[in-house]
């Protein structure tokens, strides 16, 4: 087992997170592959969001902001707003 993964394998174990060895030094060697399949299946996953048009914002099932329903993007004072009113019980919206 190398020096990083000797490291990491107490702090790994504590949230449950079991990684052998030989899957350690897999994925170190294959660092790049890893790297650009992360990228692509980010990309992948943003460009299907980005294409539905729904863009929802919601704080423990209180809608604070709904792309669908204003047929546009919030501003970031919106979404501040509207996380406050939600955290302070109050209507949002």
């Amino acid at each position: 087992m190398g020096r990083q993964a000797e490291a990491l394998s107490p702090y790994l174990a504590r949230v449950g997170i079991v990684v052998l060895p030989e899957q350690w030094q897999a994925m170190a060697d294959k660092k790049t592959a890893i790297l650009m399949s992360v990228w692509f299946i980010g990309n992948t996953i943003r460009n299907n969001l980005l294409n539905t048009g729904a863009f929802e914002v919601s704080y423990e099932g209180t809608p604070i902001f709904s792309k669908l329903d204003t047929g546009r993007m919030p501003n970031m004072a919106e979404l501040i707003d509207g996380v406050a009113q939600a955290l302070a019980g109050g209507p949002t919206q």
